[in-house]
């Protein structure tokens, strides 16, 4: 249900106030921080630290950008995710990033339906 997943009054305020074009920004820069999770988990030496500061990174700009538009369960997904640590398994890494892929897709879907809807 959106009503948990967002603070729509949040949401929408924002798209309100920034239009068709924020809408679309939000989109994208969601859809660029999957595409470069996604590039982390199909990297072969994972655990190097380029690869993790990156992660640490993206997650981090992602946890921000899902806290100001009010996306409680992305935000709680990619915190989860960085404070996994450095000592965690692949598999559990994986794991945890599938479920920011998963909040974040969500997410988008969410803003386009609404930006659609204008409700």
């Amino acid at each position: 249900m959106l009503s948990t997943q967002f603070d729509m009054t949040l949401l929408g305020s924002l798209l309100e106030m920034g239009g068709e074009g924020l809408r679309v920004q939000l989109i994208a820069d969601l859809r660029h921080a999957e595409q470069e999770l996604e590039t982390c988990c199909m990297v072969e030496r994972f655990a190097e630290d380029a690869s993790t500061q990156h992660m640490a990174q993206v997650l981090h700009s992602l946890r921000g950008l899902a806290m100001t538009i009010g996306a409680h369960q992305l935000t709680a997904a990619c915190r989860h995710a960085e404070e996994l640590g450095d000592d965690v398994s692949r598999e559990a890494l994986v794991a945890s990033l599938s479920q920011v892929l998963q909040q974040s897709a969500s997410t988008r879907d969410a803003i386009s339906r609404y930006g659609r809807q204008g409700s």
